[in-house]
């Protein structure tokens, strides 16, 4: 008997490698796609999906409006099912083995250059059946190439819209390291200011681009390699006056517009399934910046008061006790969370699509959204923590364990501040003799972050934590140096930062993305940070000294300029410190300047490695970066040897073979 069993199954492998032979392979154009489908036997047969309800056959070619029959029918989730087959089988009884779709639309004729409608992009064809077999993309991945790159684990990054374009380095999603990486999330998309709905927010970036359409491009590697997730986020910090990172406008639509929710949730899920990718994911947040020229959800302002220290800028009203509005955004909140949770959970092989959220780390941050209770319209929700029911309905968080430090930190008034002073913005633990005099701030760091979610969620699956990793360096500008500095201070450490005024001024020497973003940012209103973001990419500070001429730093690339302060220092490049020196604590690298007196600090792909022991030795679901543009390229020679990407993948691929 075992032996027959033994036969039977072996036959059924035999069967589906010898029979479902079709393959199908995709070209690009502006808006368009081309597709190939080679098959071993006649085809009589063409079934798939498409997010196109018009769809018609050509005039022309192998299959046309003569010789073919179509019927279309609707899901009910954004799709459409086709099947062609002959239309008379006795005059074209099959289409032969090879036919062509050329110039299918992706989009509508006329699509906008921003904001585009989910339903105006009909995506690729999906689910591609020939005969009764289902068609496999061509350059599917072969042997080794297949493997999941961390077994068990998430081993993820953010890919942006944004950084297509020259001003970013020019950094193609052809470029991803999709070897190395099991999930990639896809940000930004945005919110209809008017129906509420989801919609791509760069439309060019995300499926027009004629070169590469980041979009059907990422959902074709869906394709090639079988463990990778896509998660389109929606959210992210930032403006909500340029129609830009859109959690401005999840606070109004929670506060003005809650029974738009639901609505909200399921587009996001149409536009899921439209696009190919498998998952969804939530960036809200709630203490993101505003400027004061804002644009309005349905008619009513943003959630925003203006700053009186500095009233050129408007900033939101954070989550509190004190303030009413924290409880309809923190409602919110989990609410679309729940939604997103139920409409996934009525899909067919539902177990197959991922809901994420990006959670702001700071403890604090963390208590805070799990004080407040559940007052909503969804009976089954009622009094429970806002926090938890997030929990309770996602596969993952990303705690976003970076920008716990930075420029802005610096005191608001031209005096100094003893809880303002240089720290990691990414640091792995707190340091006993950190001088900071308040015990919250003492906290921000990847393992106080992590206590404080399972202290505010007993229940929470360690599995379901995944630890943030910054591809970029923040910096900051210091006060005048100490009579007598600490040890730390001599490195940069806990050294008492200048005034807001002060930070990120134009040194004649410290240009780039120091000044850059300053002049963007602050003087032109941009409004990420009051300051300007004052951000270096990580495969940037691996040219210093060189980096007025590279590529790799997209600023002094582009301008000749040196965007590192030029006596810059660095140290925990080679080695990270041992405990009992300065930095050990935070294992991380960082840079200090004793000249212009300047700090910065970010992770390398040694503290990376340290961080994904940490996940691997506590059963935390595993990392993501932010964001994967920001690490060096894996065509590079330094790939395996410098790669944020490549320390963490050698920690999780080593830690599952075993």
């Amino acid at each position: 008997m075992k032996t027959k069993l033994v036969i039977v199954f072996l036959a059924a492998i035999f069967t589906t490698a010898c029979f479902a032979s079709s393959t199908y392979s995709v070209k690009f154009g502006y808006g368009v796609f081309n597709m190939d489908v080679q098959s071993s036997t006649p085809i009589t047969k063409i079934v798939f999906d498409y997010g196109n309800g018009d769809y018609a056959l050509p005039a022309w070619g192998p299959i046309n409006a003569d010789n073919a029959k179509m019927t279309a029918t609707d899901l009910g989730n954004g799709l459409y099912e086709y099947t062609i087959a002959p239309k008379d089988p006795t005059k074209t009884p099959d289409f032969g083995t090879s036919v062509t779709f050329s110039q299918v639309p992706m989009m509508i004729e006329s699509p906008p250059t921003k904001n585009m409608a989910f339903s105006d992009y009909y995506g690729l064809f999906q689910n591609l059946q020939i005969n009764g077999d289902n068609a496999s993309y061509k350059d599917v991945c072969q042997g080794d190439s297949c493997t999941d790159p961390a077994p068990g684990k998430v081993l993820g990054g953010y890919y942006a819209d944004w950084t297509v374009y020259s001003g970013h380095g020019g950094y193609s999603p052809t470029q991803l390291p999709f070897g190395y990486l099991n999930t990639i999330y896809y940000g930004f998309g945005s919110l209809n200011p008017t129906t509420a709905a989801a919609q791509m927010f760069d439309p060019y970036a995300d499926a027009q681009n004629g070169a590469v359409s980041a979009v059907p491009y990422l959902a074709l590697q869906r394709q090639k390699y079988p463990y990778l997730n896509l998660i389109y986020s929606y959210g992210g910090w930032g403006s909500i006056s340029n129609d830009n990172f859109q959690s401005g406008d999840f606070s109004v639509l929670f506060t003005y517009y809650p029974q738009d929710i639901s609505k909200l949730a399921n587009s996001m899920v149409q536009a899921m399934l439209r696009t190919g990718f498998n998952g969804i994911d939530i960036d809200y947040e709630w203490i993101a910046p505003f400027e004061s020229d804002t644009k309005y959800l349905g008619g009513n302002p943003p959630l925003c008061n203006p700053d009186p220290k500095n009233k050129q800028y408007f900033v939101t009203k954070p989550l509190s006790h004190k303030e009413a509005n924290g409880q309809k955004e923190a409602d919110g909140y989990a609410e679309l969370i729940y939604d997103l949770r139920q409409d996934i959970n009525k899909l067919p092989n539902a177990n197959q699509y991922l809901l994420t959220t990006a959670l702001i780390s700071g403890p604090d941050k963390i208590n805070d959204l799990a004080s407040f209770k559940y007052q909503g319209s969804i009976a089954a929700l009622q009094g429970q923590s806002d926090l938890k029911i997030v929990m309770d309905n996602i596969n993952y968080v990303g705690l976003m364990t970076y920008d716990m430090h930075g420029a802005f930190d610096a005191p608001a008034d031209d005096t100094t501040n003893p809880n303002s002073i240089s720290n990691f913005q990414s640091r792995f633990q707190a340091n006993p003799a950190d001088p900071t005099p308040d015990p919250t701030i003492k906290k921000y760091n990847v393992v106080d972050s992590i206590k404080a979610l399972q202290q505010a969620d007993p229940t929470v699956d360690p599995k379901k934590i995944v630890v943030g990793i910054a591809a970029y360096a923040r910096i900051v500008r210091l006060d005048t140096q100490p009579n007598k500095p600490t040890p730390a201070q001599q490195v940069g450490i806990f050294d008492l930062l200048a005034p807001f005024s002060q930070q990120a001024v134009l040194y004649s020497d410290v240009s780039g993305e120091f000044s850059g973003d300053y002049v963007h940012q602050y003087k032109n209103g941009g409004g990420a940070d009051e300051i300007g973001s004052t951000i270096f990419d990580y495969k940037c500070i691996l040219q210093y000294p060189n980096d007025a001429n590279s590529s790799e730093c997209y600023y002094g690339g582009n301008n000749g300029s040196n965007p590192i302060p030029t006596a810059m220092a660095f140290y925990g490049m080679d080695q990270l410190p041992p405990i009992t020196e300065p930095g050990g604590y935070a294992a991380t690298p960082w840079g200090y300047d004793a000249t212009n007196r300047a700090f910065m600090s970010f992770d390398n792909n040694l503290s990376a490695a340290n961080k994904a022991k940490y996940v691997i030795q506590n059963g935390f679901g595993g990392t993501m970066v932010w964001e994967l543009d920001g690490d060096v390229s894996p065509t590079s020679a330094d790939f395996q040897s410098k790669s944020i990407v490549y320390a963490l993948y050698s920690q999780f691929h080593s830690a599952g073979k075993k």
